[in-house]
């Protein structure tokens, strides 16, 4: 926006921010911190407007302390028509924000606050010892779209019904136990038919029904406490042609990678990606033998075009040449953090800085 010289002496500072189209103040607003946002929100009515939405858009508790001020500043006007509550589309509860459980009069506010954010779009609660059923009783969130936590015994049935009263608006959810655990029988089944992208325990498959659902990305989290993987539940997602892209995220070396995969390939055999990850550090190295499972394996994919597997033993440029021949389909092998790409007649490891390929042959040695 141009001001002539004249007009600009006329008019104050205060004044030309005014003059500015709100999409640019946006844009300042983006960039500033919750301190700064919150004290930019008291000098004018305007910015006071502007910021109050993003200031109240996204709320994560990460303390106590926290939790704390969050009820005390929004109990008072929970009810009221210009409650910032109504204005929360993200709400995180972090693992440090409850400590063992919330006292009677913290979980009654809470409730009450959670019931009033009708414009959430993303709630997750970490806190693990938690007891959500009385939070998640009653909530219902018309534009809820995303959703995280923990699943436990006593709040199994009160986190499944609250999801099903979502079942037309949630796409992405993450349900998984912080220890490997029994279900009571008999329990109701998450049924989501908007549902795209989901992250679980393999073992916790069998309380998803798929029926109709149009998944197009999974995630299992495995943890070196995980006893033997259940196979029959991954029949569940058999004939999901919409599925295409499942990763297995380990929580610490667990060495089942060779039986994932091998679950995998006997009941997903269309799916395009797949990948294997470590939170912590490097995966350790596979063995020959596991090696040759794996070819065996990777044999039964049908579209498989993308195979991300950690570490190789021995020989990387060999175990490539191996798998590539093995599935015909695989256009991308990512091995010990290096990318290899299937050519027109063989495949190429990218050189660092320079980006060119170099062509693999089976006299290939290890760098």
């Amino acid at each position: 926006m141009l001001f002539m010289r004249s007009t600009a002496k006329a008019i104050s500072l205060k004044s030309i921010i005014a003059w500015l189209p709100n999409e640019c103040l946006y844009i300042i607003m983006e960039y500033l911190v919750t301190p700064d946002l919150a004290a930019m929100c008291r000098t004018s009515r305007l910015l006071r407007n502007m910021g109050t939405k993003m200031l109240y858009r996204d709320v994560t508790i990460g303390s106590e302390v926290q939790l704390e001020l969050f009820l005390k500043g929004l109990w008072s006007g929970v009810t009221g028509k210009e409650s910032p509550v109504r204005l929360i589309r993200s709400f995180v509860l972090g693992k440090s924000a409850v400590c063992g459980r919330l006292t009677e009069a913290q979980e009654k506010k809470l409730a009450t606050i959670l019931c009033k954010m009708s414009g959430l779009e993303f709630i997750r609660l970490e806190p693990h010892r938690m007891d959500y059923s009385a939070l998640l009783g009653k909530a219902r969130f018309p534009a809820l779209v995303k959703f995280q936590g923990y699943l436990r015994t006593k709040t199994a049935v009160a986190m499944i019904d609250f999801l099903n009263r979502h079942a037309a608006t949630v796409e992405s959810v993450i349900v998984i136990t912080p220890y490997p655990m029994e279900l009571p029988p008999g329990m109701q089944k998450i049924h989501l038919p908007a549902l795209r992208v989901a992250v679980t325990r393999s073992y916790l498959l069998d309380i998803f029904d798929f029926t109709d659902v149009a998944l197009t990305k999974i995630m299992f989290l495995t943890h070196e406490l995980d006893a033997d993987i259940p196979a029959e539940s991954f029949v569940n997602l058999r004939g999901m042609s919409t599925l295409q892209n499942v990763t297995v995220l380990s929580d610490g070396d667990t060495g089942e990678r060779g039986e994932l995969l091998r679950i995998i390939a006997a009941n997903l055999t269309h799916i395009q990606s797949l990948t294997f990850a470590e939170m912590k550090g490097k995966m350790t190295p596979i063995s020959h033998d596991d090696a040759n499972n794996v070819a065996a394996a990777l044999e039964k994919f049908d579209a498989l075009e993308v195979l991300d597997f950690g570490n190789a033993v021995g020989n990387p440029f060999v175990t490539v040449l191996r798998w590539g021949d093995t599935c015909r389909s695989l256009q991308t092998i990512r091995l010990n953090g290096v990318t290899y790409k299937r050519r027109e007649t063989a495949w190429s490891v990218a050189k660092e800085r320079t980006g060119r390929y170099t062509q693999l042959n089976s006299d290939a040695e290890d760098e």
